[in-house]
């Protein structure tokens, strides 16, 4: 599984290769112990608690620990980052440790239309006809291509229609519930991204619960 076949970023998209990295990441994490940890406990089991017992919703994980362990993947995920650490994510939020959520209370106040948001995008190359991709777009990146592999052409390049994935998306705008707003302080808003079936679940005047999920930054 380690021997690249085709270009990186090809290879980290395909399923098994994508399936391998989420179970070596999952190992990592729930089974990493540090050499310099006297009481050998599981590092990141140990932070994910802390992180629950002070209500973060980020867990750093560090690289070099993690190239020492799984040197390949971690050399994927500094080439191929946003394919990467997309499985990564998926993941963190799926694994039991993480189930942990950050939960806030509000009045809908504001409902968008529902738009299209690229999802698995692939690009044509003016310069050569290549098709670059896919490229996975989330919620906290932007997909960017740097150059053409097989032209070295920086651009001009073009949406391929045919083969992008488009996924739908609807905003809210949450006010903060009047029964927890402290006397003398505005209510608070916050907009909120829904996705896939969440779409339409809720309307201006009604009280909802937002969980957000823990998100990973790696160091």
């Amino acid at each position: 599984m380690y021997r690249v076949q085709g270009t990186l970023r090809e290879w980290v998209t395909r399923d098994e290769v994508r399936r391998f990295i989420a179970k070596k990441f999952k190992e990592f994490l729930l089974t990493y112990v540090n050499p310099k940890n006297e009481h050998k406990d599981f590092e990141y089991l140990q932070q994910i608690n802390e992180m629950v017992s002070v209500n973060k919703c980020s867990l750093e994980i560090d690289y070099k620990q993690f190239i020492y362990i799984h040197p390949n993947i971690a050399i994927w995920l500094a080439d191929a980052p946003q394919s990467v650490l997309e499985v990564m994510e998926e993941v963190a939020n799926k694994a039991d440790p993480f189930k942990h959520h950050d939960s806030h209370w509000g009045v809908v106040t504001r409902r968008s239309g529902v738009f299209p948001q690229l999802q698995q995008v692939k690009y044509d190359c003016n310069k050569c006809g290549m098709i670059l991709g896919p490229f996975f777009q989330n919620s906290y990146s932007e997909v960017k291509v740097g150059s053409c592999p097989e032209c070295q052409s920086k651009g001009p390049f073009t949406v391929n229609i045919e083969q992008t994935i488009y996924r739908n998306y609807q905003k809210l705008t949450l006010q903060e519930s009047p029964g927890i707003v402290p006397a003398g302080r505005l209510p608070r808003h916050k907009e909120v991204i829904l996705l896939n079936d969440l779409i339409d679940c809720a309307r201006p005047g009604e009280e909802i619960v937002e969980l957000s999920p823990c998100e990973l930054a790696y160091a």
